[in-house]
Protein backbone atom coordinates (compact mmCIF):
# COMPACT_ATOMS: atom_id res chain seq x y z
CA UNK A 1 0.00 0.00 0.00
CA UNK A 2 1.15 3.69 -0.71
CA UNK A 3 0.00 6.14 1.53
CA UNK A 4 1.02 9.97 2.37
CA UNK A 5 -0.66 11.99 4.98
CA UNK A 6 -1.37 15.89 5.16
CA UNK A 7 -2.24 18.22 7.83
CA UNK A 8 -5.16 20.74 6.24
CA UNK A 9 -6.79 23.25 8.33
CA UNK A 10 -5.42 21.45 11.65
CA UNK A 11 -7.38 17.95 10.32
CA UNK A 12 -5.19 14.90 8.91
CA UNK A 13 -5.82 13.43 5.79
CA UNK A 14 -4.25 10.05 4.59
CA UNK A 15 -4.12 9.15 1.41
CA UNK A 16 -4.18 5.55 0.74
CA UNK A 17 -3.44 3.80 -2.62
CA UNK A 18 -3.80 -0.05 -2.75
CA UNK A 19 -3.85 -2.73 -5.08
CA UNK A 20 -2.40 -0.50 -7.98
CA UNK A 21 -0.92 -2.63 -10.45
CA UNK A 22 -4.36 -4.99 -10.29
CA UNK A 23 -6.71 -2.21 -10.70
CA UNK A 24 -4.50 0.09 -12.98
CA UNK A 25 -4.60 -2.81 -15.14
CA UNK A 26 -8.35 -3.38 -15.80
CA UNK A 27 -8.17 0.35 -17.29
CA UNK A 28 -7.97 1.95 -20.83
CA UNK A 29 -4.68 3.04 -21.37
CA UNK A 30 -5.50 6.69 -21.31
CA UNK A 31 -7.35 6.68 -17.76
CA UNK A 32 -4.53 4.51 -16.41
CA UNK A 33 -1.87 7.06 -17.45
CA UNK A 34 -4.41 9.71 -16.01
CA UNK A 35 -4.96 7.87 -12.60
CA UNK A 36 -1.43 7.17 -12.38
CA UNK A 37 0.07 10.83 -12.74
CA UNK A 38 -2.69 12.12 -10.83
CA UNK A 39 -1.66 10.07 -7.64
CA UNK A 40 2.06 10.12 -8.35
CA UNK A 41 1.44 14.04 -8.12
CA UNK A 42 -0.37 13.25 -4.30
CA UNK A 43 2.33 10.71 -3.21
CA UNK A 44 4.98 13.03 -4.00
CA UNK A 45 2.97 16.13 -2.03
CA UNK A 46 2.82 18.26 -4.98
CA UNK A 47 -0.52 19.77 -4.44
CA UNK A 48 -1.26 23.37 -3.41
CA UNK A 49 -1.00 23.26 0.69
CA UNK A 50 -1.86 26.94 0.45
CA UNK A 51 -4.87 26.25 -0.75
CA UNK A 52 -6.42 23.39 1.45
CA UNK A 53 -4.85 25.73 4.64
CA UNK A 54 -6.75 28.94 2.90
CA UNK A 55 -10.01 29.49 5.03
CA UNK A 56 -11.44 31.41 2.46
CA UNK A 57 -11.16 28.90 -0.02
CA UNK A 58 -14.18 26.66 -0.76
CA UNK A 59 -14.37 23.27 0.60
CA UNK A 60 -16.71 21.00 -1.22
CA UNK A 61 -17.38 19.35 2.46
CA UNK A 62 -19.57 22.30 2.79
CA UNK A 63 -21.65 21.97 0.21
CA UNK A 64 -24.76 20.50 1.42
CA UNK A 65 -28.80 21.26 -0.06
CA UNK A 66 -30.39 23.20 2.99
CA UNK A 67 -33.12 25.45 3.17
CA UNK A 68 -36.48 23.90 1.38
CA UNK A 69 -39.50 24.12 2.13
CA UNK A 70 -40.92 21.82 4.60
CA UNK A 71 -41.14 18.30 3.56
CA UNK A 72 -39.14 19.31 0.22
CA UNK A 73 -36.04 16.96 1.33
CA UNK A 74 -38.14 13.57 1.51
CA UNK A 75 -40.11 14.56 -1.55
CA UNK A 76 -37.19 15.91 -4.33
CA UNK A 77 -35.43 12.38 -3.14
CA UNK A 78 -38.15 10.26 -3.76
CA UNK A 79 -38.75 12.29 -7.10
CA UNK A 80 -34.81 11.27 -8.22
CA UNK A 81 -35.34 7.54 -7.68
CA UNK A 82 -38.19 7.36 -9.24
CA UNK A 83 -37.12 8.88 -12.56
CA UNK A 84 -34.54 6.95 -11.96
CA UNK A 85 -32.27 9.53 -12.26
CA UNK A 86 -30.64 8.37 -8.96
CA UNK A 87 -30.45 4.29 -8.45
CA UNK A 88 -31.19 3.11 -5.20
CA UNK A 89 -30.30 0.06 -4.08
CA UNK A 90 -30.00 -2.16 -1.19
CA UNK A 91 -28.03 -5.36 -0.49
CA UNK A 92 -28.96 -8.68 -0.97
CA UNK A 93 -32.43 -7.81 -1.62
CA UNK A 94 -34.00 -9.69 -4.95
CA UNK A 95 -34.15 -5.87 -6.81
CA UNK A 96 -29.99 -5.11 -6.43
CA UNK A 97 -29.51 -8.81 -8.10
CA UNK A 98 -30.91 -7.73 -11.07
CA UNK A 99 -29.84 -3.97 -11.15
CA UNK A 100 -27.11 -3.13 -13.93
CA UNK A 101 -24.47 -2.54 -11.26
CA UNK A 102 -21.45 -3.76 -11.30
CA UNK A 103 -20.54 -6.47 -7.76
CA UNK A 104 -17.59 -4.38 -6.84
CA UNK A 105 -20.46 -1.52 -5.75
CA UNK A 106 -23.06 -3.96 -5.27
CA UNK A 107 -20.72 -4.94 -1.96
CA UNK A 108 -20.07 -1.51 -0.36
CA UNK A 109 -23.07 -1.65 2.09
CA UNK A 110 -21.91 -5.34 2.90
CA UNK A 111 -18.55 -4.74 3.78
CA UNK A 112 -19.72 -1.87 6.00
CA UNK A 113 -21.69 -4.31 7.85
CA UNK A 114 -19.20 -6.62 8.37
CA UNK A 115 -17.20 -3.82 9.72
CA UNK A 116 -19.96 -3.33 12.53
CA UNK A 117 -19.98 -7.14 13.04
CA UNK A 118 -16.30 -7.28 13.56
CA UNK A 119 -16.88 -5.01 16.55
CA UNK A 120 -20.00 -7.06 17.94
CA UNK A 121 -18.26 -10.11 17.97
CA UNK A 122 -15.33 -8.17 19.80
CA UNK A 123 -17.93 -7.44 23.06
CA UNK A 124 -18.71 -3.94 21.43
CA UNK A 125 -22.47 -3.95 20.42
CA UNK A 126 -23.25 -0.26 20.71
CA UNK A 127 -19.75 0.50 18.82
CA UNK A 128 -20.10 2.15 15.51
CA UNK A 129 -16.27 1.66 13.54
CA UNK A 130 -15.20 5.43 12.15
CA UNK A 131 -14.51 6.58 8.44
CA UNK A 132 -10.97 5.54 8.58
CA UNK A 133 -12.09 1.44 9.79
CA UNK A 134 -14.58 1.24 7.07
CA UNK A 135 -12.70 3.11 4.46
CA UNK A 136 -9.72 1.21 4.80
CA UNK A 137 -11.78 -2.13 5.04
CA UNK A 138 -13.52 -1.34 1.44
CA UNK A 139 -9.89 -0.46 0.01
CA UNK A 140 -8.41 -3.69 0.74
CA UNK A 141 -11.18 -6.09 0.41
CA UNK A 142 -13.10 -4.25 -2.69
CA UNK A 143 -11.46 -5.53 -6.26
CA UNK A 144 -12.01 -2.34 -7.72
CA UNK A 145 -11.30 0.11 -4.77
CA UNK A 146 -8.00 2.50 -5.79
CA UNK A 147 -8.14 4.96 -2.80
CA UNK A 148 -8.91 6.50 0.02
CA UNK A 149 -8.94 10.57 0.95
CA UNK A 150 -7.63 11.42 -2.06
CA UNK A 151 -7.51 15.40 -2.08
CA UNK A 152 -8.77 17.35 -4.87
CA UNK A 153 -8.58 20.62 -5.77
CA UNK A 154 -9.51 23.31 -8.51
CA UNK A 155 -7.28 26.33 -8.87
CA UNK A 156 -8.14 29.86 -9.86
CA UNK A 157 -6.66 31.02 -13.35
CA UNK A 158 -4.52 34.53 -12.84
CA UNK A 159 -2.23 34.02 -16.35
CA UNK A 160 -2.84 31.97 -19.76
CA UNK A 161 0.05 30.19 -18.55
CA UNK A 162 -2.06 27.01 -17.30
CA UNK A 163 -3.50 26.83 -20.86
CA UNK A 164 0.01 26.58 -22.07
CA UNK A 165 1.18 22.89 -23.32
CA UNK A 166 4.07 21.66 -21.34
CA UNK A 167 6.19 18.87 -22.20
CA UNK A 168 5.88 17.23 -19.46
CA UNK A 169 3.35 14.60 -18.21
CA UNK A 170 1.41 16.99 -15.94
CA UNK A 171 -0.23 17.92 -19.70
CA UNK A 172 -2.72 15.55 -18.88
CA UNK A 173 -3.94 16.74 -16.10
CA UNK A 174 -5.95 20.69 -15.54
CA UNK A 175 -5.96 21.67 -12.50
CA UNK A 176 -7.73 25.61 -13.58
CA UNK A 177 -10.92 27.33 -12.67
CA UNK A 178 -12.65 30.45 -12.22
CA UNK A 179 -12.59 29.83 -8.50
CA UNK A 180 -10.48 28.16 -6.07
CA UNK A 181 -11.53 24.59 -4.82
CA UNK A 182 -10.56 21.88 -2.43
CA UNK A 183 -12.00 18.76 -1.48
CA UNK A 184 -11.09 15.34 -0.26
CA UNK A 185 -12.80 11.58 -1.79
CA UNK A 186 -13.80 9.24 1.10
CA UNK A 187 -13.27 6.32 -1.67
CA UNK A 188 -12.33 6.12 -5.48
CA UNK A 189 -13.01 3.05 -7.17
CA UNK A 190 -13.02 1.71 -10.56
CA UNK A 191 -16.16 0.18 -12.35
CA UNK A 192 -14.91 -2.42 -15.21
CA UNK A 193 -18.26 -2.72 -16.70
CA UNK A 194 -18.01 0.70 -18.63
CA UNK A 195 -14.59 1.68 -17.84
CA UNK A 196 -15.42 5.01 -15.20
CA UNK A 197 -14.12 6.10 -12.25
CA UNK A 198 -16.86 6.33 -9.25
CA UNK A 199 -17.04 8.87 -6.30
CA UNK A 200 -18.16 7.23 -3.42
CA UNK A 201 -19.09 8.72 -0.22
CA UNK A 202 -19.60 6.87 3.77
CA UNK A 203 -22.63 8.60 4.96
CA UNK A 204 -23.94 6.47 7.73
CA UNK A 205 -26.62 9.00 8.75
CA UNK A 206 -28.06 8.52 4.73
CA UNK A 207 -29.96 11.15 3.49
CA UNK A 208 -28.51 10.89 -0.15
CA UNK A 209 -29.38 14.67 -1.39
CA UNK A 210 -28.38 16.38 1.50
CA UNK A 211 -24.66 15.98 0.37
CA UNK A 212 -25.53 15.07 -3.22
CA UNK A 213 -23.58 18.83 -3.62
CA UNK A 214 -20.43 18.11 -2.37
CA UNK A 215 -20.56 14.41 -3.80
CA UNK A 216 -21.25 15.63 -7.56
CA UNK A 217 -18.54 18.48 -7.45
CA UNK A 218 -15.96 15.70 -6.61
CA UNK A 219 -17.61 13.99 -9.44
CA UNK A 220 -17.32 17.08 -11.63
CA UNK A 221 -14.02 18.59 -10.43
CA UNK A 222 -12.40 14.73 -11.09
CA UNK A 223 -13.90 15.27 -14.90
CA UNK A 224 -12.09 18.65 -15.23
CA UNK A 225 -8.75 17.63 -13.38
CA UNK A 226 -8.29 14.64 -15.56
CA UNK A 227 -10.53 15.34 -18.46
CA UNK A 228 -13.10 12.49 -18.65
CA UNK A 229 -15.90 12.19 -20.15
CA UNK A 230 -17.90 10.08 -17.57
CA UNK A 231 -17.48 10.14 -13.73
CA UNK A 232 -20.14 8.42 -11.42
CA UNK A 233 -20.86 9.34 -8.11
CA UNK A 234 -21.89 6.82 -4.89
CA UNK A 235 -23.31 7.55 -1.31
CA UNK A 236 -23.60 4.58 0.85
CA UNK A 237 -24.06 3.14 4.18
CA UNK A 238 -24.69 -0.27 5.83
CA UNK A 239 -28.43 -0.16 4.50
CA UNK A 240 -28.29 1.07 1.53
CA UNK A 241 -26.78 2.68 -1.36
CA UNK A 242 -27.30 5.64 -3.78
CA UNK A 243 -25.74 6.13 -7.53
CA UNK A 244 -25.87 8.28 -10.06
CA UNK A 245 -24.28 10.75 -12.78
CA UNK A 246 -23.14 14.08 -11.27
CA UNK A 247 -24.45 15.79 -14.17
CA UNK A 248 -28.05 15.89 -12.40
CA UNK A 249 -26.77 18.61 -10.33
CA UNK A 250 -26.45 21.41 -13.23
CA UNK A 251 -30.29 21.06 -14.28
CA UNK A 252 -32.75 18.36 -12.57
CA UNK A 253 -31.26 19.07 -9.07
CA UNK A 254 -31.12 23.32 -9.68
CA UNK A 255 -34.89 22.93 -10.58
CA UNK A 256 -35.83 21.17 -8.10
CA UNK A 257 -34.32 23.96 -5.52
CA UNK A 258 -35.67 26.47 -7.38
CA UNK A 259 -39.47 25.11 -6.85
CA UNK A 260 -39.24 24.10 -3.43
CA UNK A 261 -37.91 27.22 -1.69
CA UNK A 262 -34.81 28.84 -3.91
CA UNK A 263 -32.54 29.52 -1.06
CA UNK A 264 -29.33 31.08 -1.75
CA UNK A 265 -26.12 28.33 -1.71
CA UNK A 266 -23.42 29.29 -2.56
CA UNK A 267 -22.42 26.26 -4.76
CA UNK A 268 -25.39 26.76 -7.03
CA UNK A 269 -23.86 28.87 -9.66
CA UNK A 270 -20.55 27.02 -9.20
CA UNK A 271 -21.70 24.18 -10.06
CA UNK A 272 -23.33 24.61 -12.89
CA UNK A 273 -20.39 25.82 -14.45
CA UNK A 274 -18.00 23.72 -13.10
Amino acid sequence: MLKNSFRHQGMIYEFKWAKRQEVLAQMPKYLHLRVETYFNKVLSGKIPYLLFDDKKILRCSAFRVKGLKRGAQVKISQYLVESGLVMEFFPESEKAKSLPIHENLKSLPGLVQESYDEYVELGYKNYKPGHDAVLSRILLQDEGALSVETPVWLQKQSNLNPYLKKNNPDELLSFTFRKSITGHIDLLLYDPSDQSLVIADYKPEGHFLRSLPQIASYGLMLKRIMQLKQVKCLSFRKEDAWIYDPEIIRAQIEKQIVENGNPKLSWRSLLRTL
